[in-house]
Formats: C-alpha cells, sequence, structure tokens
C-alpha cells in the first residue's frame, strides 16, 4: 500500500486501500497502525482534518 506525507507533527504518512477497506496510519517513530473495514468517507475525513486531533476523537468513539 503507497502511504503519502501529510502535513502533521504526530502522523508521519496515510496509506488508503478502497478495495481493501484498509487504512494504515505511520508515526514518526516509526510504528504504523492498521486498521481495517475503513469506508472510504472515513478516509476523507480523515485527509481534510488535522491528523492528531481525528484520530484522538476517532479513538475515544
Amino acid at each position: 500500500m503507497l502511504h503519502g506525507p501529510v502535513r502533521s507533527t504526530n502522523v508521519r504518512s496515510v496509506g488508503y486501500s478502497q478495495a481493501e477497506r484498509v487504512l494504515e496510519v505511520a508515526f514518526p517513530s516509526g510504528g504504523v497502525y492498521r486498521h481495517d473495514n475503513v469506508p472510504a468517507d472515513v478516509h476523507s475525513a480523515l485527509m481534510a482534518s488535522p491528523k492528531g486531533c481525528f484520530l484522538r476523537e476517532a479513538n475515544r468513539a
């Protein structure tokens, strides 16, 4: 899966496969979190928002 860099101090890059509905978030520390069954609209919302804030709120849900 290709990752694209993002403007964030908390997130290094984001990758998304619409066919597999898989979202990957890479962090500056080198860690990568993989999330399965992610709808395309959630990926779009992530890319349109401040990354750290979005991920923090998503983890509260």
